[in-house]
């Protein structure tokens, strides 16, 4: 039940690899898996299936998992690097990217993640024949609650035509609290790509979320978001999907920096200039029977950023037309340019290194933004 990874090393050519031995069959006795808390294992194991056949990870009988969280996480690897890659998760008949299932393959390696509490903690797994399945294909049963449970997908990627995004999955459940249930909640486990973000939802008690249950809301209710990112740049919020959300409710995706609440069914995408780190507090999703958005005039509502030796604004105004700027310290006019208000904009080539102002005028004001040409 050891997990391994192998390094195939830069060339993408397939390669053949021959395996001899005695397949497996029988039980495997419960092994000792520990969380130590330590920075980069956090608690998590690499495992594996040892059967010639795909295992089953909602089988009802068959399993050991004692102080073991019920989500299952699967790594893919880079396209360009062979270091890095991406993380996917299972729990709860829920996946987080809508590939990742509870139908593991034969020698698929998965992450495990043994529960918190006073460390070092201490959790056994193990597993026998009755986990095993034989059908390479199998359809995807679940209960009749699952089938009408709210489930909202959400997703966050750089700005950029061939990046790829980080998946949250929202769902609600009766038993559910707002709190972190190793049952029910998937611990974010972060991508080792630096090209792509970290997207997770905060539980009351503070632990990131690559899948949270939360209680079905009555009139409203806000769940806090935070992203996680390797490099600075323009990224992109998106609601992928909903599925089965009581009619008149709403979502929205708050931005407290900028005042902006967003009618998410309505506008699904939004976009925002964020500095290479961890933001915990700004963002939130907020689901409400009542129109919750609004618009905002200030700071947030224009960013301005280069990206490839270009100058680009967003601008979040209703005006249709405004009036877009680009001066030197000195105060010397370098760019006047007339935009349609709302939308992301192509100002024009950066200039030579330094320091420029970029200003948005419009109906309501004005609004400033400092850029740094490298």
């Amino acid at each position: 039940m050891a997990g391994y990874t192998a390094n195939a090393g830069t060339v993408s050519d397939p390669k053949t690899l021959s395996l001899s031995g005695t397949v497996n069959n029988g039980a495997f006795a419960p092994q000792a898996f520990y969380n130590r808390d330590k920075t980069y294992t956090k608690g998590f194991n690499l495992v594996g299936n040892p059967y010639p056949s795909p295992v089953d990870w909602d089988a009802a009988i068959g399993w050991t998992r004692s102080n073991m969280d019920n989500a299952i996480y699967y790594f893919d690897a880079g396209t360009t690097d062979q270091f890095t890659g991406t993380y996917s998760t299972y729990i709860n008949g829920i996946s987080s990217d809508g590939v990742a299932t509870n139908v593991i393959a034969s020698m698929q390696g998965f992450f495990v993640h043994v529960s918190d509490g006073t460390y070092p903690v201490s959790g056994l797994f193990g597993m026998d024949n009755r986990v095993r399945v034989n059908n390479l294909s199998p359809a995807f049963h679940k209960s009749t609650e699952d089938l009408f449970r709210p489930v909202i997908r959400l997703s966050a990627g750089f700005d950029e035509g061939s990046s790829t995004s980080d998946p949250l999955v929202i769902y609600f459940d009766e038993t559910a609290t707002s709190g972190f249930e190793n049952e029910l909640d998937a611990i974010k486990l972060n991508n080792s790509d630096p090209e792509v973000p970290n997207f997770y939802a905060l539980s009351e008690d503070g632990k990131r979320l690559s899948i949270g249950a939360w209680p079905t809301p009555g009139e409203s209710c806000e769940i806090p978001l935070g992203i996680k990112t390797e490099k600075e740049g323009m990224l992109s919020f998106s609601l992928a999907s909903v599925q089965n959300l009581k009619p008149g409710m709403g979502i929205f995706l708050k931005d407290k920096m900028s005042g902006i609440v967003q009618d998410f069914q309505r506008k699904p995408d939004y976009k925002v200039y964020l500095s290479e780190g961890d933001v915990q507090t700004r963002f939130a999703l907020v689901f409400s029977d009542k129109d919750m958005s609004q618009e905002a005039f200030g700071s947030g509502s224009v960013d301005a950023y280069v990206l490839d030796e270009s100058i680009y604004v967003i601008v979040r105004l209703k005006d249709e037309q405004v009036n877009v700027s680009l001066h030197n310290i000195a105060g010397q006019s370098l760019v006047n340019r007339t935009l349609n208000g709302e939308g992301h904009h192509k100002l024009g080539p950066a200039p030579s290194p330094g320091v420029y102002v970029v200003t948005v005028f419009a109906g309501m004001g004005s609004v400033s933004k400092k850029i740094l040409v490298k």
